[in-house]
């Protein structure tokens, strides 16, 4: 397969894995497609913060949960403990 197919092919299923990650954090087709247009549009405006990522996947993926507002990391005393079911 050419290097550059192979390349659209990489790009377009990335790009349905932003879309549907924002579907889900957002529940709307319509907020998603918006969402997408941003990170387009983020990426392009910040191609520095590349250097500090591992991978352009990941860069990506972090502007995506950033404008669907997902925190960024939750603080340990922010996760509900576990019931005590009993179970060990």
């Amino acid at each position: 397969m050419p290097e550059q197919e192979n390349t659209a092919q990489h790009d377009a299923a990335l790009r349905a894995q932003l879309r549907l990650f924002c579907q889900l954090m957002l529940g709307s087709d319509a907020a998603a497609e918006y969402v997408i247009q941003q990170i387009d549009s983020r990426a392009l405006d910040y191609p520095d913060e590349q250097d500090n990522c591992p991978s352009e996947r990941v860069r990506l993926f972090r502007i995506a949960a950033e404008l669907c507002g997902a925190p960024e990391k939750a603080a340990p005393d922010t996760v509900p403990p576990l019931p005590d079911d009993g179970f060990h």
